[in-house]
């Protein structure tokens, strides 16, 4: 009905403009102020709009890292729109509407995030006079990345690609609450307990059986496997499916590599003939010494004094109850 009653007039208007061009200008200039009033009074309520866009980001933004450090405290979904909503009101948006949502596979596979969106509705005020009338919603979106086990440390490190790249049985246990158990294959607690900072698989699996599992965050290439009686292991929301880069932190060391290339050779060792006894008299000396060594009894005692020099023996023998002096 606006619409109709609009065109009736400026259709008559028009009519009488092609019979009396007297004044035109006038009436075209009248027009054109009414033009541009209104579309001036449009770009200030949308200059508004731009603005509380730009509030409205900036605030998305801290009450999107507050919900992702709450997240990380609790690990519990239905805290992160309480969370953001306060923040938002605390910064002076008190009739924002707000969301806030748990995100997988962003930024990348396997990685978690928080989104929050803020939206308020910006009255138009100047627009009204061109017929506009209400509000228009200005909404902003925030995203912040939930850390992940990549950046930690590993003190266990398994390199084997295939099988079990790290293994535990009977009543074994690895404690590392500061520093990752990572290996390039299977991580297999098949012990008492693993704890650790991180548990990591780059492309393998992480296997649990009857122990315990201790680890704020678990990432596997393949699957996670534990008995479903079995609670001792890290919440869902703690576990990620991705592949993971686990390398060997010695691998550019130069004094392993020097020693790698030393593997394979050798300095063959000195030969060792069997001893030759040089050929010579047999000594004995007892109360009826040999020939060889009569002269150096000491009277009719038993004992025997022999003087420094170089001898050749065929055979040494000391009976009982004599003393020799070399």
């Amino acid at each position: 009905m606006r619409c109709n009653w609009l065109y009736k007039p400026f259709t008559n208007i028009g009519k009488l403009l092609i019979r009396n061009r007297n004044g035109t200008v006038a009436v075209i200039a009248a027009f054109s102020l009414s033009s541009l009033f209104g579309m001036s009074a449009l770009a200030v309520d949308i200059n508004r709009g731009l603005q509380q866009r730009i509030t409205n980001q900036r605030i998305a933004d801290m009450a999107a890292l507050s919900a992702a450090m709450a997240y990380k405290a609790a690990s519990d979904e239905t805290i992160l729109t309480p969370t953001a909503r306060d923040i938002v009101r605390i910064n002076g948006l008190t009739n924002a509407t707000v969301t806030a949502a748990l995100l997988t596979d962003v930024p990348t596979t396997g990685s978690k995030a928080v989104r929050v969106t803020v939206t308020t509705a910006v009255p138009i005020a100047l627009a009204k006079g061109i017929g506009m009338s209400g509000s228009y919603d200005v909404g902003a979106t925030a995203t912040a990345n939930l850390a992940t086990a990549a950046a930690v440390p590993a003190c266990f490190i398994g390199l084997a690609a295939s099988g079990d790249a790290i293994s535990t049985s009977g009543g074994a246990t690895i404690d590392t609450p500061d520093c990752a158990v990572a290996g390039v294959g299977n991580v297999n607690n098949g012990g008492t307990r693993i704890n650790a900072k991180n548990i990591v698989s780059g492309s393998g699996s992480v296997i649990n059986n009857y122990g315990t599992l201790i680890s704020e965050a678990v990432r596997y290439a393949a699957s996670f496997s534990n008995p479903d009686w079995n609670g001792n292991v890290p919440p869902v929301d703690k576990r990620s499916r991705v592949s993971s880069v686990v390398l060997d932190p010695l691998a550019s060391n130069s004094e392993i590599a020097d020693a790698r290339t030393q593997l394979g050779k050798f300095t063959a060792p000195r030969a060792i003939a069997d001893p030759s006894t040089p050929p010579g008299a047999d000594w004995t000396f007892g109360y009826s010494p040999s020939p060889s060594v009569a002269a150096f009894r000491k009277g009719n005692s038993g004992n025997f004094v022999v003087p420094a020099g170089v001898y050749a023996i065929g055979r040494l023998q000391v009976d009982g109850g004599v003393d020799v002096r070399f």
